[in-house]
C-alpha cells in the first residue's frame, strides 16, 4: 500500500452586499499545502444574485477546493486536513451542528460527497493559520471579485 499524503485544504468564502438579495456576489479562495508548501491556490468568483450568501460561498470554497484536490491527487492516497474561518460551516461538515436551512442541507451534502472520495478527513475552524494561510485564501477571495 502505499504511503498516504496529507493535504491541508485552507479555505475563504466572500459576499458582498450579503444584506441585499438583489445585489449579492460571491467568491472564494483556496490554498492546498503538503506541510509548508504551497501546491496550488486559486479565487473564483461565483456569480450574483439572491443564492449568493456568504455561508454558500463558505461551503462552495470547500467544495471547489477539494474538487481541485480529487482531480491532482489519487484521492484514496490523501488524508485531507480542511481549515475554515467559519465556524458554522465547520460545525455543520463535522456533525456537531444540525444543518436545518434546505439550501445550506444541499451544499453541506454536496460538499460532504466530495469530500466522501478521501482517506480521510477532518474540518478545524481557524482565525489565523501557520504562514497566515487564512488571509491568503481571503484576498485570493478578494481578487476574484475584481477577475469576474
Amino acid at each position: 500500500m502505499a504511503d498516504r499524503t496529507t493535504l491541508t485544504l485552507t479555505t475563504d468564502g466572500a459576499a458582498r452586499n450579503n444584506q441585499n438579495e438583489d445585489q449579492r456576489k460571491a467568491a472564494i479562495g483556496y490554498v492546498v499545502q503538503q506541510g509548508s508548501e504551497t501546491l496550488l491556490k486559486n479565487g473564483e468568483y461565483l456569480g450574483a444574485g439572491p443564492g449568493y450568501t456568504n455561508n454558500v460561498a463558505e461551503y462552495r470554497a470547500v467544495k471547489l477546493g477539494a474538487e481541485k484536490i480529487v482531480d491532482s491527487w489519487d484521492p484514496e492516497q490523501v488524508e485531507l486536513e480542511i481549515q475554515s474561518d467559519s465556524q458554522l460551516i465547520v460545525n455543520q461538515l463535522i456533525g456537531e451542528w444540525d444543518t436545518n436551512d434546505d439550501k445550506m442541507y444541499r451544499e453541506r451534502e454536496e460538499t460532504i460527497a466530495v469530500l466522501s472520495n478521501f482517506a480521510r478527513w477532518d474540518a478545524t475552524q481557524v482565525s489565523e493559520s501557520e504562514d497566515d494561510v487564512i488571509s491568503i485564501a481571503d484576498d485570493l477571495a478578494g481578487g476574484a471579485f475584481e477577475q469576474k
